[in-house]
């Protein structure tokens, strides 16, 4: 059940229930008659581009890095923070759009029956409740096609809908009023060399009527009442440019109509359902950990079941009986120690939905908090930190089947590309294109903030750059690879002008380990260095993408000749004395062992240098420095747990990646489900912060349990919990231009479907014998006509292709395909082609095994074409 829901209403920001199109964010709650709607978008920041470059940066840099290089660091820093910090030292921060709040004329009866919720699957938020003999309901929904929020407010008895409705934005907007007979509207600007912004709501109403009285929307014995809000600014960076908002919105919003919602609605659920419905997962076992549910069971023998208290009773609730406690519920009893593996699913399903949600063509990445922020000076402006956190934001787009999602990031990469020359070339005196620790809406990329252990790191645009790579391995789409290769290019030229001699190595100077501290052999707090294991990795990282991107795009240049000798002459990764990778190039103790950072761990993961196959020694000196980490109070935030899950599922450690789901689920998560940042010590005034990393974070960590393919393998299962015991996950991608179904029972793989894209080598591993079949009758694309269904029958609209069905089967109206089922059989019509079966044997003329190789290291290869299904079952005996 892909849905959030709860029995009490929402009365703080965090107990929210987020909407979104990319563009536009909502977050709705409030109490049964007085709702407020807060709302966001994506460029509404305050204040304009500014060229914050330190003019004196580049006449104290060299000197900055000799000093450095001989040991006297903190000379170094403290020159650092006054030549090379930002002028001024901030970007620009994120804020609020504004708010539509409403109240609505009610009796006196008590309240009943109160339910609020949020679909994934249609991404609509309702609430509904009774009073009076009176049903009252609410439902909200953002759409990407009309790009507006609706909102309808209905009863069950006609004339029961008189309300108010009300835009404000704090203190901080210009005008506001009416904008029409049935319309309301507040504007404003954002600071010297900003944007301009306004907002406009509509009303529409199924009899009485809807005025405006001063600023607000009075509706009036309605029946039934639709709302419509659009917020749109100046922002002149995105393809699609307004210069006059009012106008903008007038000619929107009157083309809006009562009649019309509906089909709004309609075309809003089928788009966002679609993308949505790609990839879901099943984790059919919600009972307790076996050692927990057995202690329960002997507390339950031993008081029997009069005394057995309803805390003790509802930890052995099986998933049915979880699913149907309000989402809040099953927050606490994780809490409390109890296990809801459904409640990894749902996580899993959320962060897709929210990545649709706040990260769509066209429009701008996914902020620190995607595209919700209630506030006007947030923590760290809500803007885009990437030292990890945007990074973290798109780490599940490819593998979790929302690759447009991706796109924002590599059009903003793009816009900095000149600022990151500038940035290059004033500060350092280097060519090519560079970034530090922040950027912001204008693209910005000189230092942020005066903190040592970050602002002063040349990193951060390499490593979004990273993610082409990775986009173009997925997809396998050259044309996009061509369209990014100017960037690769130019970030590899900073490189190889900004390197500097160490001896016979090439370093990174100065460097840092992002946000970690090292203790010097005086007993001080060190920051900058030469070459942290990080900035080595990434370097190795984008030098070899840019390479193998040369290889495919047939280019030779003299940049790629640089590149080889430069990978020749860069550090290596060592052991340190507690037998831990090395952070650093020296083997420094770290001023906080449980630092939230696991930088040091990049080679493992996201990338993929480290590896059992090529050096397993450093791998375990990976798992070692993480287990530091740990037995000192790492993972201690929600993206840094996220990250935990990552790394452990890389590990091959389901039952550790596991534990710190439920960590993150059960001390690091709202009770929206959105990802929380806990106080830090060392910044005062810090209070829990909504930070959206952890939840993307988190979904590409369940992802990584599942499916794995960042060695030219596809690893079915990696790091499969003890505790999951049974489930399935339709629609993993895998690079190479692959697409993956999953089935498994007690533990292990049952079966799986292979969808090949662009065709290609197939090269499987995993740990049980395998049969591979091609299905021959395979129509229309792999997930495209067929719904993906769970314990129901259902068939496609076309009639060419059954459903895929999780417990249930179906048949295709024409009988020439049956379903691809995972506890049941189907057969078509004409006999032919069986369905593809999860408990019932299904033979078929139509279906061939496959001369799958196996190779040097145990797996299966075969050649696969394109759009072409390869049916895998896992067999006992061979």
């Amino acid at each position: 059940m892909n849905k959030l829901f709860y029995t009490t209403y929402a009365k703080e920001w965090l107990e929210a229930l987020p909407l979104g199109n990319g563009r536009l964010g909502a977050m709705v709650y409030g109490e049964p008659f007085e709702g407020r709607i807060q709302m966001n978008e994506e460029s509404v920041v305050y204040g304009g581009p500014i060229d914050r470059i330190n003019p004196d940066a580049a006449k104290h840099f060299q000197k900055i890095r000799s000093l450095i290089k001989d040991g006297k660091i903190e000379e170094a820093e403290e020159l650092s923070v006054y030549a090379l910090s930002g002028t001024p030292q901030s970007q620009r921060p994120f804020q609020t759009l504004g708010e539509f709040s409403y109240r609505i004329r009610h009796g006196e009866g008590e309240i009943s029956d109160y339910r609020r919720e949020l679909d994934l699957e249609s991404g609509i938020v309702t609430v509904s409740c009774k009073q009076d003999g009176i049903t009252y309901g609410m439902q909200a929904f953002i759409s990407l096609e009309a790009d507006v929020l609706a909102v309808e407010f209905s009863a069950d008895k006609p004339g029961c809908i008189s309300m108010s409705g009300l835009l404000t934005r704090g203190r901080y907007y210009n005008c506001a009023g009416s904008a029409a007979e049935d319309a309301i509207y507040i504007d404003g600007d954002l600071g010297k060399g900003g944007s301009e912004f306004r907002v406009q709501a509509k009303a529409c109403t199924q009899g009485g009527s809807v005025r405006t009285i001063g600023e607000h929307l009075v509706i009036q014995n309605a029946d039934r009442a639709v709302v419509y809000v659009n917020g749109v600014t100046t922002y002149p960076l995105r393809e699609k440019k307004i210069t006059d908002c009012g106008g903008y919105l007038r000619r929107q919003l009157s083309g809006l109509t009562l009649e019309g919602f509906e089909e709004i609605r309609e075309n809003h659920i089928r788009r966002h359902s679609e993308m949505f419905g790609r990839s879901v997962l099943v984790i059919e076992d919600g009972t307790a950990e076996p050692g927990q549910a057995s202690a329960e069971e002997g507390l339950a023998r031993s008081l029997g079941p009069e005394q057995m208290s309803a805390e003790h009773e509802e930890h052995l609730r099986p998933l049915a009986a979880l699913e149907q406690l309000p989402t809040d519920e099953r927050l606490r009893r994780i809490a409390e120690g109890g296990t809801d593996h459904g409640m990894a699913a749902l996580y899993y399903a959320y962060g897709r939905y929210l990545l649709m949600s706040c990260s769509q063509p066209g429009g701008l990445p996914a902020n620190l908090q995607g595209v919700w922020c209630e506030k006007l000076e947030p923590i760290w402006d809500s803007k885009y930190t990437i030292n990890i956190n945007t990074q973290m934001n798109y780490w599940p787009a490819e593998i979790c089947n929302l690759s447009e999602c991706h796109m924002p990031l590599f059009d903003h990469l793009e816009r900095m590309l000149e600022n990151g020359k500038r940035t290059a070339s004033e500060m350092y005196g280097c060519r090519g294109f560079t970034a530090h620790h922040n950027t912001d809406v204008w693209a910005d990329t000189a230092p942020q903030d005066l903190a040592i252990p970050a602002s002063y790191w040349v990193m951060g645009g390499a490593w979004l750059a990273t993610h082409i790579w990775k986009h173009y391995r997925y997809t396998m789409d050259q044309d996009f690879l061509e369209r990014m290769y100017p960037l690769l290019y130019e970030c590899v030229q900073f490189y190889a002008d900004f390197l500097m001699e160490d001896g016979e190595e090439l370093v990174i100077c100065p460097s840092v380990s992002p946000e970690n501290t090292y203790i010097m052999e005086n007993g001080r707090a060190g920051r900058l260095c030469m070459s942290s294991t990080m900035d080595t990795a990434i370097l190795r990282d984008i030098l070899i993408q840019f390479l193998e991107s040369e290889r495919v795009l047939g280019r030779q240049s003299e940049l790629g000749e640089q590149a080889m000798g430069i990978l020749e002459r860069l550090p290596g990764f060592d052991v340190g004395r507690h037998g831990q990778l090395m952070e650093w190039r020296e083997d420094y103790e770290e001023w906080e062992i449980g630092h939230r950072h696991f930088s040091h761990l990049y080679p493992i993961f996201p990338s993929n240098q480290i590896n059992a196959y090529e050096n397993p020694k450093l791998l375990e000196a990976g798992k070692k420095a993480l287990e530091r980490r740990m037995e000192h109070g790492g993972g201690h935030t929600g993206w840094s747990c996220a990250w935990l899950i990552n790394l452990y599922a890389r590990f091959g450690d389901g039952d550790s990646a596991v534990k710190y789901i439920h960590d993150l689920l059960g001390k690091l998560t709202a009770p929206n489900l959105f990802d929380m940042h806990p106080p830090l010590d060392r910044i005062p005034g810090i209070p829990w912060v909504f930070q959206i990393d952890g939840n993307l974070g988190g979904a590409c960590g369940i992802a990584q349990m599942l499916l794995q393919s960042h060695l030219d393998e596809i690893f079915l299962l990696p790091a499969l919990p003890s505790s999951w015991k049974k489930g399935s996950v339709k629609g993993l991608c895998a690079e190479g231009g692959f697409e993956a179904d999953i089935f498994w029972e007690e533990g292990k793989l049952k079966e799986a479907v292979l969808y090949s894209k662009k065709g290609g080598r197939a090269v499987i591993r995993c740990s049980e014998k395998i049969l591979v079949r091609i299905d021959e009758k395979a129509e229309g694309g792999f997930g495209k006509n067929a719904a993906f269904c769970r314990g129901q029958e259902a068939v496609s609209k076309d009639g060419k292709s059954g459903t895929f069905c999780g417990e249930g089967a179906a048949v295709s109206k024409d009988g020439k395909s049956g379903a691809f089922c995972g506890e049941g059989a189907a057969v078509s019509k004409d006999g032919k082609n069986a369905a593809f079966c999860g408990e019932a044997s299904a033979a078929s003329k139509d279906r061939k095994d496959v001369p799958a190789v196996l190779d040097e290291k145990g797996r299966y290869v075969w050649e696969t074409r394109a759009g072409e299904v390869y049916r895998i079952e896992a067999v006992l005996n061979m």
